[in-house]
C-alpha cells in the first residue's frame, strides 16, 4: 500500500483513498485468482497425457470405430453415366422453364 501511496495526488484523502485501496486490493486479488487458475489449467493439460494413459485398460480404445467401406475410386459413376443424368437435368430444366433449346425452337 506504501508504494501506492507514493502516486496518489496529496489531495487525495478520506472516501476516496479508501476506494482507491479497496479498488487496488481487489484488482490484485482478480490477478492472483486469474494466475492461479491459468497455472492449474496448464498443470492439467500437461498431466492429461500420463492420466489418459493410466486410465487405459479401464476405458481401451475401440479397435473398429466405423465399418469397412470400399475405395471412393470404386463409387464414383462412368463419365457416360454423368453426360447422361447432366442431360436429363438439362433437359428437365428446360421443359419446366419454357426456355428455347440448343436448336432455337421452342417446346
Amino acid at each position: 500500500m506504501l508504494f501506492l501511496a507514493t502516486f496518489w495526488p496529496a489531495s487525495v484523502t478520506g472516501l476516496l483513498a479508501q476506494t482507491w485501496s479497496d479498488g487496488t486490493a481487489i484488482a490484485a486479488t482478480g490477478l492472483v485468482i486469474v494466475f492461479a487458475v491459468l497455472v492449474l489449467l496448464s498443470l492439467f493439460i500437461a498431466s492429461l497425457p500420463k492420466v489418459l494413459a493410466f486410465i487405459e485398460p479401464w476405458f481401451p480404445q475401440p479397435s473398429h470405430l466405423h465399418a469397412e467401406t470400399a475405395h471412393p475410386e470404386s463409387q464414383l459413376p462412368d463419365d457416360e453415366v454423368i453426360a447422361a443424368i447432366g442431360f436429363v437435368l438439362h433437359t428437365e430444366i428446360m421443359n419446366q422453364t419454357g426456355s428455347t433449346g440448343s436448336t432455337g425452337t421452342q417446346k
